[in-house]
């Protein structure tokens, strides 16, 4: 039973960014975190038939496909809003948090890093870390594997955003 327990406090933190750039008119940067609470499989499923349904629509390659909030069209705009319908339905499974804040002068990775530690307190739960990559620059100190030490982190993970629709998610 302690085991049971044990896994019932595990939760996905799927995280995404935006900001990260060297562009100086770039202000501010901010990280997003879908995290679900349970009934993962069944979201994912209906998630990847949306998905399926437009890749065969606009005639993509699966590997190529990807939503993304800046992706958002007249003709697309129908698969958007079928999303928004499966995560209404599974409401209570799921929660976004973000912080989008005005960049600091330390690096952008290390802001990363502090947004996220930020979003995945208090610790409640421990996270299974899913990020969308980003490539952590030669000079930085800490990697990601840091908020296993640091944070409720059990696992983390680097994946592309068309690896998953729930990073997709994330950006959206």
């Amino acid at each position: 039973n302690s085991e049971i327990i044990k896994r019932s406090n595990i939760q996905f933190a799927f995280v995404d960014e935006t900001g990260i750039t060297k562009d100086p008119n770039q202000q501010y940067m901010g990280v997003g975190a879908l995290l679900l609470h349970q009934h993962e499989l069944v979201i994912n499923q209906k998630l990847r038939e949306v998905f399926l349904s437009a890749t065969n629509k606009f005639s993509s390659v699966e590997e190529m496909f990807e939503f993304k909030f800046k992706y958002v069209t007249r003709n697309s705009l129908l698969f958007y809003r079928q999303i928004i319908d499966i995560l209404a339905v599974h409401g209570a499974d799921w929660q976004f948090v973000y912080s989008f804040i005005k960049r600091t002068g330390e690096s952008f990775w290390e802001q990363y890093l502090s947004l996220i530690e930020t979003l995945l307190l208090p610790e409640a739960y421990s996270y299974i870390l899913l990020a969308d990559h980003l490539n952590k620059p030669h000079k930085a100190v800490r990697s990601l594997d840091y908020l296993i030490e640091s944070m409720p982190v059990a696992k983390v993970l680097q994946l592309e955003s068309q690896g998953t629709m729930f990073l997709q998610v994330s950006d959206i």
